[in-house]
């Protein structure tokens, strides 16, 4: 076995990896930054839909960092590989470019999160998937044709955008939410506008339909899905229900943990333990509105965090008073944006609130284009009693960037729900 030094090491190849490992490197020049990551090359989320739509596309297309990439980075990547042991100053890890022993003065993990797939009867049976990797998708492309009866439970952006795309394909699809569709980003009414769309792609969607169990068929296969008494017969099976921190490694470690599990940080992305920090999918981040701990495993909050993390371990004094959650998708041609806090998470985190519909309100016909942009509907989250803008969502052409921003930096300030309608969106 042989082992290699590095000042700064990175365990994980996501966009909070990724982001510490070149901002590490970006903040002193000097360190010698390793990344080990199980996935062969960095790709986008967007790309798991993309390879459900049409399993002939390229890698090129999909694949955003590559180990090249890297390379050019001052990175050295050891891709393809896992961390088999993790101990104080130590980790042993190996992939086909062997077996190796880190030795490491600073330790950042992003090691993502896994998805959550809820202990029910039948969820080992041949035919029953969840969707993560390009690997994941690219096994599931293979098997959706036209007539494939195909079951997706959970109805958040993730399963939405599978039920859609396999529809595509011509797959006979029904999507299962014991909620409500989209209800993790977004709050009624645009749930029932997000559900009249879905459903306009040919998806069958079931709300408010928890499922019982998974029902077996010959040989061990699954052969459908019981939900509130209704058996919905189905060749494949998808759970779409979220991730949980990948923390393994962290526990191993001794490191504290919190919110479901994930990695306790503070203001640097520090861990409990000294000379380690933590990012991503697999980690706590703190919530800007209300300064407490959440747990939200979003691209963009993974990519900032491991920005902070990476500069400070190596050696720098970053520090952050909260993330803002800031969710822009396009689901079946719609887009739809979701900014601040939803009704369900101001709810968890003790905030209560109010749904306030807007209206359109244009009081200056001089304002530029980038203001005029038509929404089917938008929503603002308001905290009850103060008026306080803590959230905003949108169903309906494409929120201009500019005007997002302007957004999110009113939600930053506190400012009140009034303070829109320079934007042209009147409470009603």
């Amino acid at each position: 076995m042989r082992r290699e030094k590095a000042d700064v090491l990175v365990l994980g190849g996501g966009p909070a990896g990724i982001s510490a490992a070149i901002s590490a490197k970006r903040r002193n020049l000097g360190v010698r930054v390793i990344l080990v990551s199980s996935e062969p090359s960095h790709y986008m989320r967007p790309a798991v839909t993309a390879l459900l739509e049409d399993p002939r596309v390229s890698p090129e297309e999909i694949v955003s960092l590559d180990p090249v990439f890297l390379l050019g980075q001052g990175v050295e990547p050891f891709t393809r590989g896992r961390v088999t042991e993790l101990t104080d100053g130590l980790a042993h890890a190996q992939g086909p470019w062997g077996e190796v022993e880190f030795e490491y003065e600073s330790l950042i993990i992003a090691t993502g999160g896994v998805p959550f797939v809820p202990p029910i009867e039948g969820v080992d049976l041949r035919g029953v998937y969840s969707v993560r990797t390009l690997r994941d998708a690219r096994r599931l492309a293979n098997l959706l044709r036209p007539g494939v009866r195909l079951s997706v439970v959970g109805a958040g952006l993730a399963g939405v955008k599978l039920a859609v795309a396999a529809s595509r394909r011509g797959a006979v699809v029904t999507l299962l939410e014991m909620k409500r569709v989209l209800w993790t980003v977004l709050d009624p009414p645009l749930t029932d506008l997000a559900k009249k769309l879905v459903e306009g792609s040919g998806v069958r969607v079931l709300e408010n339909k928890a499922v019982d169990r998974i029902v077996e068929g010959p040989q061990g296969s699954v052969s459908g899905v019981e939900a509130g008494g209704e058996v919905i017969k189905a060749d494949l099976v998808v759970f779409a229900t979220g991730v949980k921190p990948n923390s393994a490694l962290a526990r191993s470690l001794g490191l504290k943990l919190g919110i479901r599990g994930a990695i306790k940080t503070d203001e640097g992305m520090s861990t409990s333990k000294r000379g380690v920090w933590a990012a991503g999918d697999c980690a706590e981040t703190l919530d800007l509105i209300t300064g407490k701990p959440t747990y939200r495993p979003i691209g963009s909050i993974a990519f900032l965090g491991g920005k902070i993390a990476g500069i400070n371990a190596a050696g720098g004094s970053a520090r952050y008073r909260g993330f803002i959650r800031r969710q822009a998708e396009d689901v079946k041609g719609l887009h739809l944006v979701s900014l601040g806090l939803t009704g369900a998470e101001a709810q968890a985190l003790g905030l209560e609130y109010d749904v306030v519909e807007l209206h359109s309100s244009w009081p200056d016909p001089q304002l530029p284009w980038w203001l005029k942009r038509p929404l089917k509907l938008s929503v603002a989250i308001v905290e009850r009693g103060t008026d306080r803008l803590i959230g905003f969502q949108a169903i309906g052409g494409p929120l201009a960037r500019r005007k997002s921003y302007t957004i999110v930096r009113m939600i930053a300030e506190g400012r009140e729900v009034s303070n829109l309608e320079a934007l042209g969106f009147k409470a009603a």
